[in-house]
């Protein structure tokens, strides 16, 4: 849809919008990605040495990308880890995952995908909660910032809750339009 707003108010047809074929060889160097990935995860279900709800949040989504999920094989097993993962680093109090609004952003949009392809019911509550910080953390001026407070905004921390925000209602989360 965004794609095609600047044709919005355009005479005639449509563009024609056409998809990327991948070749084998991408095929193949996605596999590859994939097979690192699993060979690299730890035994809790995380990815990564800093930032690891992040980056655990980026590595499942690479493979619900390709159109693997958690407790579907092959890679069920591994990727219901992650998903656990993620789940018990949401603060019991508030629900706020991560080092930052970037991770918490992150593991939002990563489990909303996962509510919404599986329903697992250990994702919804979390993912609740993680919504609810969300928009208690948006400032005044629309935005967000680094931190669950509503003191300031800055763009790409900004951008990245409102993808998780689209997500998440996408998911059927109750995310209000304002």
């Amino acid at each position: 849809l965004l794609a095609l707003a600047p044709f919005a108010g355009a005479v005639g047809p449509p563009p024609t919008l056409h998809v990327a074929e991948l070749t084998p060889e991408v095929e193949k160097a996605i596999q590859g990605g994939l097979d690192w990935l699993i060979s690299r995860q730890a035994s809790d279900g995380s990815w990564g040495t800093q930032h690891k709800v992040a980056a655990t949040s980026l590595g499942l989504m690479a493979f619900m990308v390709k159109g693997h999920f958690p407790d579907r094989p092959p890679y069920g097993e591994k990727l219901s880890k992650a998903v656990s993962y993620l789940v018990s680093q949401a603060s019991p109090d508030e629900g706020y995952m991560g080092a930052s609004m970037y991770e918490h952003g992150l593991a939002t949009l990563a489990l909303s995908e996962v509510w919404g392809m599986s329903g697992k019911t250990e994702v919804g509550g979390t993912l609740k909660s993680a919504v609810t910080v969300i928009l208690k953390a948006q400032a005044g001026n629309g935005g967000w910032r680094y931190t669950p407070t509503p003191t300031d905004a800055d763009l790409s921390v900004t951008v990245m809750q409102i993808v998780a925000l689209a997500s998440a209602k996408e998911a059927g989360i109750l995310v209000p339009d304002t």
